[in-house]
């Protein structure tokens, strides 16, 4: 072949790269742009969170899970297990929602669809709630009913900080005690 002929097909061949490439890669045309990118969905998936010590910081089980492209993780049907900051071999919290949405560079989780929690003898409930994981605190800013073998408290808004275990009610708390029966301090009394 000529010269000027393989010069033709090269650069015709350029031009096809180009375009091909462009359609590719360029962005969509403006409103055609989906709200999320690409996602990889799994099933019955288990994400462990470490601490620089290699030490579990939270343990989390779903149902199902996408992955985003823009470090979002959704998952539902979702089991979490909140570990002590200082001894970390058992969980301390139990805690059980319908979602979850995990903030992948900060370890942040968005409990929502009810959530049942449990530690030691302590169950709480709430429609909704947030993991701060820099502050290892749960909390809420709506109603939670709570039990335990003194009795029983409900309010709105809490705290309940993995450091110290405490919950912390913070709006219209109400407190109903059990009635002890004299076996002990905090047993439950029956009603005859």
């Amino acid at each position: 072949m000529p010269r000027a002929g393989l010069i033709t097909v090269a650069a015709f061949g350029g031009l096809l790269l180009a375009a091909l490439l462009w359609a590719v890669l360029a962005p969509p045309p403006e409103g055609t742009r989906p709200e999320r990118g690409p996602t990889i969905s799994l099933a019955q998936t288990f994400l462990t969170r470490y601490d620089d010590q290699g030490r579990p910081l939270w343990e989390l089980q779903v149902d199902s899970l996408r992955l985003s492209r823009e470090g979002i993780t959704e998952g539902e049907g979702v089991t979490l297990r909140l570990f002590a900051p200082e001894a970390r071999t058992e969980p301390i919290l139990l805690v059980k929602a319908g979602a979850v949405e995990l903030e992948d560079r900060t370890g942040n989780l968005v409990l929502s669809g009810g959530m049942e929690a449990r530690a030691a003898e302590l169950e709480f409930t709430t429609e909704e709630a947030r993991w701060d994981a820099e502050k290892q605190v749960l909390y809420s800013d709506g109603p939670i009913t709570a039990r335990s073998p003194q009795g029983r408290l409900s309010g709105r808004g809490f705290r309940y900080s993995l450091k110290t275990g405490r919950l912390t009610i913070e709006h219209q708390a109400r407190l109903i005690l059990n009635p002890t029966t004299g076996r002990g301090e905090g047993e439950r009394g029956r009603r005859e």
